[in-house]
Parts: C-alpha cells; sequence; structure tokens
C-alpha cells in the first residue's frame, strides 16, 4: 500500500488527481498539503469529504521553513511513516495571482520546492514537479521541444512565474544529480477542465465567466495567437503515466491540437448555443480588444515525440466535448 502527498492538492489539477488516484486500491492515504492562497479551503473539504477517508488533509505553507519537522511530527501522530510518491503541484499558476503575489510565487519555486525535495530525501519519496511550458517563454520555435532553452525575459512582469519554475527545475537537476533521486519534471502546457476557478484569467474560464454572466470578454491582442489546450483527463492520464516511468528528464505534457485564441472562442461559444438550444447564427460572444500585455507568448504548441516514447500514445478529449463537460460543471456550481 502507498501513502501519497500532493502539494497545492487543494487547485484544479490537484482535486482531479485525487479523485483518479482514489480509485486505486493500492494506495493507503492521500496526504494534501495547502495553504488555499489562490483555492478555497472549504470548497476543497466539501469536495474531499464525500470520496474518502483516504483523503488527510494539512494547512501548510511550503515556504515555511519548518516545513519538514511540523509535517514528520504530525504523520507519526496517524502512524505514517513512509510518503512513497510526492505529487508537487503548489504554484501561483494563473497570471491573476502571480502578478499580485510575485513574491510568494518565487519563494514557492525555489523555497517550497527545496522543502519538498528535502523531504523526499528523508522519505526516499519518487517526486513528480509540476513544470509549465512557460518555461519556454515567448519561444522563437514551434513546436516547442525539451531541448528548445527558451525565451524568458527575467526583467518582467510574468518574470517571477516563469523564473519560479525554471529554478525548480535547475533544483531538481542538482537533486538528481548530487543524491541520486527519482525525480520526474512534467513541463504542463495549457489545461481545463473542472473545478478551475471561473476567475482565473485563463482564456477558457474567461470566456465561459463572459457568456454566464452575459459580459463583454476582453481579448489581449488581436487573437491570432495560438494556444494548445489539454483537457484535464488527459492530463492526469500523462501525469500519472510519467510518476510510473524510468525518465528523470523534463517531458512535455499536453496536447498538441493548436488553436489561435478567436478559434477558441468561437469554438466556445458554438458549444455554449449548443447546450442552451441558441440558433447557431446568433452572436452571443461579446467581445473586446485590447493591447497585448509583456511578454505574452505569441504561440504554444508542445513537441510530444519524447512524451509518446515516454508514456505511450494518449487518446485525447475532443475539444468540443472538453467544453461541453467545463460549461457543465460551471452551470451546475452556479
Amino acid at each position: 500500500m502507498k501513502n501519497i502527498l500532493i502539494t497545492g492538492g487543494g487547485g484544479f489539477i490537484g482535486k482531479n488527481l485525487i479523485k483518479r488516484l482514489i480509485t486505486d486500491n493500492n494506495i493507503d492515504k492521500i496526504i494534501v498539503l495547502d495553504n488555499f492562497i489562490t483555492s478555497n479551503k472549504l470548497d476543497f473539504i466539501s469536495f474531499s469529504q464525500p470520496l474518502s477517508n483516504k483523503v488527510m488533509l494539512y494547512v501548510y505553507d511550503i515556504n515555511d521553513y519548518n516545513l519538514i519537522n511540523y509535517l514528520i511530527e504530525d504523520l507519526q501522530d496517524t502512524d505514517i511513516n513512509t510518503i512513497d510518491e510526492i505529487y508537487h503541484l503548489a504554484s501561483l499558476a494563473s497570471p491573476i495571482f502571480y502578478k499580485k503575489n510575485p513574491i510568494q510565487t518565487l519563494d514557492v519555486g525555489y523555497i517550497g520546492t527545496k522543502n519538498i525535495l528535502d523531504l523526499a530525501y528523508k522519505y526516499n519519496s519518487k517526486v513528480l514537479f509540476s513544470s509549465t511550458s512557460e518555461v519556454y517563454g515567448d519561444a522563437e520555435v514551434s513546436p516547442q521541444h525539451e531541448n528548445y532553452y527558451g525565451n524568458v525575459n527575467s526583467f518582467g512582469e510574468r518574470s517571477c512565474y516563469d523564473e519560479s519554475k525554471r529554478v525548480a527545475e535547475a533544483l531538481c537537476y542538482t537533486y538528481i544529480n548530487t543524491y541520486h533521486m527519482d525525480i520526474k519534471i512534467a513541463r504542463i502546457f495549457n489545461t481545463y477542465g473542472p473545478h478551475m476557478m471561473l476567475n482565473d484569467g485563463r482564456i477558457i474560464t474567461e470566456c465561459i465567466r463572459h457568456l454566464i454572466n452575459d459580459t463583454t470578454l476582453t481579448i489581449f491582442g488581436d487573437g491570432s495567437q495560438t494556444r494548445s489546450c489539454c483537457y484535464i483527463d488527459d492530463n492526469i492520464t500523462q501525469l500519472i503515466k510519467l510518476m510510473d516511468s524510468d525518465y528523470n528528464i523534463p517531458i512535455n505534457i499536453g496536447n498538441n491540437v493548436e488553436l489561435s485564441i478567436n478559434d477558441t472562442v468561437k469554438i466556445i461559444e458554438n458549444v455554449w448555443k449548443e447546450i442552451h438550444n441558441i440558433p447557431s447564427n446568433k452572436k452571443v460572444a461579446k467581445i473586446q480588444y485590447m493591447p497585448l500585455t509583456q511578454n505574452d507568448p505569441l504561440q504554444r504548441q508542445p513537441c510530444l515525440k519524447l512524451n509518446n516514447i515516454s508514456l505511450g500514445t494518449t487518446t485525447y478529449t475532443s475539444f468540443e466535448d472538453g467544453v461541453r463537460q467545463t460549461i457543465y460543471y460551471f452551470l451546475n456550481k452556479k
């Protein structure tokens, strides 16, 4: 039986990962660490309690230098003496949150990751670190492959997030080579689905939020910039496969179907009209265009060659089906 620790388990990816892992009979306990700086504690409790008594929540800040001692002491009180796997998901991933909390964002990247790696060293745990496609910055190559070093501005409003992930990857590399630890690095591209926050500022949730409220969506730039969006279930499948793999090098996680922002909004609008039986020729999305924000990537598409070699083939959810499930989630949550 395995004990699994998830940092940032109260967030979007964390909740979906818990829902998947809870069905694994080989897992004894799922230990969640979260300080809920970008998520809601009461919402997580109402989410987790019906699932199973396997889930244990600890409200800790992983940037606390005393984290390891606190956690080990608390776990020993519950007779948990091993942590077999750690999914290190803690991060302020939304531009809205990391631009408001740049110091905390940088701290999570270095201090928080170092704390988790030191904890993993003590327990001899496997670790999966959730990095990001943002390590590539405003990429000058497409699709972005794992050997591309990136085009990242270290002196700008996005740099706190981009550089926090880059330094965290450097920590992982150093711990792998210094302590021979088993650490996986998942460079996650745009992901969407149930349990996102409606106000997180990302294009899919922004579009749905404005459709629900009948308000005007702001698109920064002319909408020709692209993203490759992966439905959360497919993302979770790849993360679990990566944890079970023998690979200790960065691997892109995502879907390589590339869409412009304008096309993304159009598809979401069409699915919305289908759900609400609105005539297809009726315009319901209200859009205004504003200047592009600093260093916002113009193109995002993962190269998945290494992903396919290391993790095998992924059967992807179509964007229309994923959007449909995401809209239903938010409509039912109202």
